[in-house]
């Protein structure tokens, strides 16, 4: 449940496009189907000396669908950082030419454009990190 938990908070991320966020959410349930499949098959095989081949095909249908989950969350985290780092210095740019006319409200505005874009690549970093 974990792996879902992180899973939903990188689709919930105002950051994560549309098409991606229903994959993610595709491969959690995916992720949910095999687990369940895998206990059903591990019960079926409790106290068994030897595993069944029906339990070892559960074993690695749960890791192909593990490893489908990581490859959208990895996707999501490479749009993540793309979308956020294409073009840093705008938010930068604009507010030092409006420091640089004097115009305090425009200053102000775009002090606040400027600390939202920080913070946004900040999460973004933690997010390629996690």
């Amino acid at each position: 449940e974990s792996i879902i938990s992180g899973a939903a908070l990188m689709a919930d991320s105002s950051c994560t496009r549309d098409e991606r966020r229903e994959r993610i959410v595709g491969e959690c349930n995916a992720v949910r189907q095999a687990l369940q499949d895998l206990l059903s098959e591990y019960m079926k095989n409790a106290g068994r000396k030897d595993m069944s081949d029906p339990l070892d095909k559960a074993i690695d249908h749960m890791t192909r669908k593990t490893k489908d989950l990581r490859r959208q969350l990895r996707k999501a985290v490479v749009d993540h950082v793309s979308d956020s780092f294409l073009e840093t210095n705008v938010p930068l740019l604009v507010l030092i030419e409006a420091a640089k006319n004097g115009n305090e409200r425009e200053v102000e505005q775009y002090s606040q454009v400027f600390t939202e874009h920080a913070n946004k690549l900040v999460e973004v970093a933690n997010l390629a990190c996690s």
